[in-house]
């Protein structure tokens, strides 16, 4: 575009005399604030709008808490009822989610008894109408001022001290619809106003039902717009559908029955519609009509209403009618910025395409770009390009203009806020760092944005740490972990949560960005300054994932660098800048748990969003697909690089020894969570091999980038690639093909044919085998039906000339002249082999597949580990090999230990040489359980427990 020639560079500067300064008002950089914090926020006296609209804020905010807390699942009896039968077996874990049931039914009865619990509610039967007075100042602000309300307000908020501590400590949930979304109390009144054409009875009863967590906000604004209009009795409660309910709230639904109560259920703008018609049953089974329960629902969508919401009575705000479009109409910005940059804007066009986003728009705030005239001395005005952004109303907006005022070297130039819009300099996607590869100096500056971002924006705690159940970067970690134990990872749920906890509990805690993916860091031609849009949105975000570690922004960084072969080295230099400018080293397992957060929950969110976005289209973009799968490489590549800090550093590649073969999925690694990974076990037996004179390679149906990349991490020889049909010597970086023209030109065939197959894709890193997949709604790939793979067979013509080896996650085709034992006869040749005959070159093999038999006969030791299949344990006996008692990766370490005949973990020369962090201890108990099962597994969460045990005791 021409005219981005003209966009005013963003050098740092004061801000402008309009800005609306936040420090002062917003109170707290924090907004994850307690009961106590907002109670003291509230009994602050209201002067101005915005004064009182922060103030119902508060209050409402009170009454999510304190709902919340007399819901709360007390000693998890909830999870542990769901949980102990798929966990324990129908008879022992039967038996024991009963007795949680009943506990948790006989604990809610008596939780009226207990005197705490009973002034709780007493205490939010006070607040209730009070938070609903607030919203009716909110919505009706030409009202004669209520007197009475800041008063009453004030005695009640201050008067918090004989509450419950637990309750007290409690951190509020924020109206996301009112932080991350654009709603407007002028949204809630027009859907209102709908309601009441269809509805006009002003004299029947409303009972205004918000699903927490935003309707504990929205609730009182609906029922203060309902009383505004007319209606005569309008009473309010909050619910979380399938909740167990208390005594009072079934007296408060048995009375509004008796009177023929009207339900109206509220929530902030629906993903599915599930929760709100959960929520509609819930209240039919109160005994309310059918035509008596009617949904309010906000769309993201200029049309349509979620199917799941087609037998519940609703009323429809879309997209299209929001509000916040009024406010980006180029009259009312010019209005804003003649206040924001007074007596220099002479006019104002949008420039972006706001058809488009009036149509749909993704869940998260609103933006447009807008080229502003200024009023110049020369004949031609100035002109600047202005990008508008939504940030949320009140105190949960201002907080982006605190960053922005603490920050202002590294983010565009900020012109100030208005009405939850934020007016800062525009940064072209041409200037993203994404279009161009990021060196040491980018590094450099991001290293000290997050350094800067931890001074300037410092807390007193990490508040992330006393969050439970709401997704923080901790209690993901924590679920990650546990998926390293498997079918027990409910068993072992305290343990990983205490384990993530101080793995990483931050020295020292701030606001982090949480947005740090490279398209967000901007690059202005005339300077080598990057520039960081997104700076304040996604700490406090709808996605959760709160955090107060630097080291995470650092990490995401890092991770999202990696996605391209432009930035090699970017990763390892911010890791490095940041380390350096702080003096503090950052540990290993920190910087891997948050690098798999960030693909797990970053990457593999916008993937499931994506996914979701192409409803029933048959085909995904092939970019897309390729995404997918990027996902769990990349995680796969983290914990390589992990091992490899600890395992193979020190190793040098071997250029003589005996030869091993060892297969990699359910050997040399098992699956954590989602992507295959390795684990102690596995990396002591490459290391003991490498450090006793042996040269290990790999023999695997992974392509032949994925064997590369192996070979470099774990300091390998080499390694035959899908099936045989390529191999890698890494000593002189060669790789051969071993197919000829016509196996490759059937290849191409029977891809030809899987692409005609609706919902089937062909993996693009495999060119000497086929690899194919689906690809599910959670983003992961799997493998293909019996009649899919029987269809493109019989289409390709080909069938006789290919094999199919079917797994959970692919399926591939290879040509039957190909097996592995071909592909390392190939490398035994290219390598060379010492001491054994040609016969049998590889002084041991370890494989778990019946592919895998071909490669084991070519071995002085076959082996196996215990989960081989049954016709491999079969095919060995016939070569007299051997099969260890263990599983995967301990199953191979087993082996070893037969070759050298002595238990690696006992040797000085196989044993790791550094000794190991406490946190590195931590972590690798936790991986040790990927290689066994029921019991290495519950072994393992003992020897973590016992850890745990010892590291509390030497605080």
């Amino acid at each position: 575009m021409s005219e981005l020639q003209g966009v005013r560079a963003s050098a740092p500067q004061e801000l402008r005399p309009g800005h609306e300064v936040a420090s002062e008002r917003a109170g707290s950089l924090d907004l994850l604030l307690t009961f106590e914090e907002l109670a003291d926020r509230a009994s602050q006296t209201a002067n101005d709008e915005d004064d009182r609209f922060d103030q119902f804020l508060f209050a409402a905010g009170l009454q999510q808490i304190l709902d919340d807390y007399l819901h709360r699942d007390t000693y998890a009896l909830a999870k542990v009822a769901r949980n102990a039968k798929p966990v324990l077996g129908a008879k022992v874990g039967g038996g024991l989610s009963t007795a949680a049931r009943g506990a948790r039914a006989a604990g809610l009865r008596t939780r009226l008894a207990i005197r705490g619990n009973r002034a709780a509610i007493s205490w939010g039967d006070e607040l209730a109408p009070l938070v609903t007075r607030l919203a009716e100042r909110i919505v009706a602000p030409g009202r004669p001022a209520d007197a009475a309300l800041d008063p009453a307000l004030q005695l009640l908020t201050t008067s918090v001290d004989g509450l419950p501590r637990g309750l007290r400590r409690s951190i509020v949930r924020l109206p996301q619809c009112f932080r991350s979304f654009d709603m407007r109390p002028g949204d809630c009144e027009k859907l209102v106003r709908t309601l009441a054409e269809r509805w006009p009875d002003r004299e029947r009863p409303v009972l205004v039902v918000g699903l927490r967590s935003a309707g504990s906000w929205l609730g009182p604004l609906y029922a203060a717009l309902l009383l505004e209009a007319g209606y005569q009795h309008v009473d309010t409660m909050t619910i979380r559908p399938g909740q167990d309910w208390l005594m009072h709230e079934r007296s408060a639904l048995a009375d509004a029955t008796a009177a023929g109560a009207r339900v109206v259920v509220v929530d902030e703008p629906p993903r599915s519609g599930r929760q709100l018609a959960l929520a509609a049953e819930e209240m039919r089974q109160f005994g309310f009509a059918h035509d008596s329960v009617i949904a309010l629902v906000p769309l993201f969508e200029a049309r349509g209403v979620p199917p799941r919401l087609g037998d519940v009575q609703h009323v429809v705000l879309p997209w299209s009618d929001w509000s916040v479009h009024d406010q980006l109409e180029p009259q009312a910005v010019l209005e804003t910025l003649a206040e924001l940059l007074p007596g220099s804007v002479e006019d104002v066009q949008r420039i972006d395409r706001p058809d488009q986003d009036r149509h749909r728009h993704r869940r998260g705030h609103v933006s447009a770009v807008f080229r502003v005239l200024l009023e110049s001395e020369s004949a031609d005005p100035d002109e600047l390009f202005v990008r508008v952004e939504g940030v949320g109303l009140g105190y949960l907006g201002r907080l982006n203009l605190t960053v922005a005022e603490r920050l202002r070297d590294f983010v565009p130039e900020v012109y100030g806020a208005r009405d939850g819009l934020l007016y800062r300099a525009w940064l072209p996607d041409e200037w993203s760092l994404r279009n161009r590869p990021a060196d040491e100096r980018d590094a450099a500056r991001v290293a000290e944005y997050a350094r800067t971002r931890a001074a300037k924006l410092a807390v007193p705690e990490d508040t992330s740490m006393r969050l439970d159940e709401r997704d923080s970067v901790w209690e993901l970690a924590a679920g990650l972990l546990g998926d390293a134990f498997g079918g027990a990872k409910s068993l072992v749920r305290p343990l990983v949560r205490e384990a993530s906890r101080r793995l990483l509990r931050s020295a020292t805690p701030s606001i982090v960005d949480g947005s740090m993916t490279l398209r967000h860091w901007f690059s202005p031609p005339e300077s080598r300054q990057l520039l960081k849009a997104d700076f304040a949105d996604r700490a406090f975000s709808n996605e959760e994932k709160s955090c107060y570690d630097p080291v995470y922004d650092l990490a995401c960084a890092a991770a999202s660098s990696r996605t391209s072969d432009r930035n090699e080295g970017f990763a390892e230099a911010v890791r490095a800048e940041y380390e350096r400018a702080t003096g503090r080293p950052v540990s290993n397992p920190r910087w891997l748990l948050y690098e798999l957060v960030y693909h797990d929950q970053v990457d593999r969110r916008m993937l499931k969003t994506a996914i979701a976005e192409h409803g029933e289209a048959l085909r995904l973009p092939d970019g897309l697909v390729r995404s997918c799968i990027d996902v769990d490489y990349a995680m796969s590549r983290a914990s390589q690089r992990y091992f490899n800090q600890h395992f193979f550093t020190d190793l040098e590649l071997p250029t003589s020894g005996p030869l091993c073969a060892i297969d990699v999925d359910w050997v040399l690694e098992t699956r954590w969570g989602s992507f295959p990974a390795t684990s102690p076990s596995g990396a002591l037996a490459l290391r003991a091999l490498a450090r006793h004179g042996y040269r290990a390679v790999l023999a695997t149906g992974r392509s032949l980038g994925e064997v590369r990349e192996r070979c470099r991490t774990y300091r390998l020889v080499g390694g035959v690639a899908e099936y045989g049909g390529a191999l890698y010597d890494a000593v002189h970086d060669h790789v051969s093909v071993l197919l000829d023209s016509e196996e490759l030109a059937v290849l191409d065939v029977v891809r030809a044919a899987l692409s005609e197959q609706p919902g089937v894709y062909v993996n693009p890193f495999h060119a000497s085998s086929v690899r194919a997949h689906r690809i599910g709604s959670n983003a992961r790939p799997t493998g293909l039906e019996p009649e899919t793979i029987q269809a493109a067979l019989l289409s390709s013509g080909v069938a006789e000339r290919v094999r199919v080896v079917a797994a959970a996650s692919q399926t591939d085709f290879v040509p039957v002249r190909i097996d592995k034992a071909l592909g390392l006869k190939a490398l035994v040749a290219e390598l060379g082999h010492e001491g054994f005959s040609a016969e049998r070159p590889l002084a041991l093999a370890v494989g778990d597949t019946v592919e895998d038999l071909p490669m084991l006969r070519l071995a002085e030791l076959p082996a196996a580990p215990a989960n081989a299949e049954p016709e491999l344990q079969r095919g060995l006996e016939e070569i007299s090999g051997w099969v260890s008692g263990q599983l995967c990766q301990a199953g191979l370490l087993d082996a070893v230990r037969r070759l050298l005949a002595h238990d690696p973990r006992e040797c000085s020369t196989c044993k790791i040489r550094a000794p190991l962090d406490p946190d590195d201890e931590l972590l690798l108990t936790i991986l040790g359980a990927l290689d066994g099962g029921r019991r290495r597994k519950l072994t393992q969460a003992a020897r973590l427990a016992a850890q745990l045990r010892g590291a509390r005791s030497s605080r």
